[in-house]
Parts: structure tokens; sequence; C-alpha cells
């Protein structure tokens, strides 16, 4: 038999109004999303500042790795979410609704 969700994951939050669907929330996710989402934003601009002759920073090694291993972090983490709420939805119905 499986844990409440709540119990094995401390920063799990969820709606108990009965009326709606349980809610499942990770509130510190959201700040990782999006500082990834943001790095990769800037790195992508500054890829395109260089197309344009402009000056950028991209060609930097450090800047192309960090810009690199946001997509990854970001791309990890949203599946992670995904993941965790369809075997959360199937647990809860016995079944998912995509």
């Amino acid at each position: 038999m499986m844990k409440s969700a709540s119990t094995w994951m401390p920063g799990l939050k969820h709606n108990d109004d009965m009326t709606t669907s349980k809610k499942i929330y990770f509130p510190g996710l959201n700040f990782f999303r999006f500082v990834a989402a943001s790095l990769v934003v800037l790195v992508h601009t500054e890829e395109i500042k260089g197309l344009h002759a402009f000056h950028n920073v991209y060609k930097n090694y450090p800047t192309e790795l960090i810009g690199r291993l946001a997509v990854i972090f970001f791309f990890v983490l949203s599946g992670f979410l995904i993941s965790y709420l369809l075997f959360a939805e199937k647990t809860q119905n016995k079944s998912i609704s995509i």
C-alpha cells in the first residue's frame, strides 16, 4: 500500500476540499523552473545577438555550458512533475485521464 504523498514529500501541499479534485503542488519547484527557464531565455538571447554580429557572451564556454545544463535541468524537472502527477492520479483514481 502506498503512503500518502505528503508524508514522504515534506514540501508537498494539496487541496483538502472534497468538492474538487485534490491539487498537488510543490511550492519550492516553481522557483527552480523559473530560474532554469530564465537562463535558457538569456542564453538564447545571447546566441541571437551573435547571429547579428553584436557582442555576445555565448561563445564563452561557461555561458554555453550554463545554457545546456539549464535546458537539461528544466526538462528533467518538468518530466518529474508530469510523471509524479500521472502516478498520483493513477493511485487516486485507478486510471489516468489524458
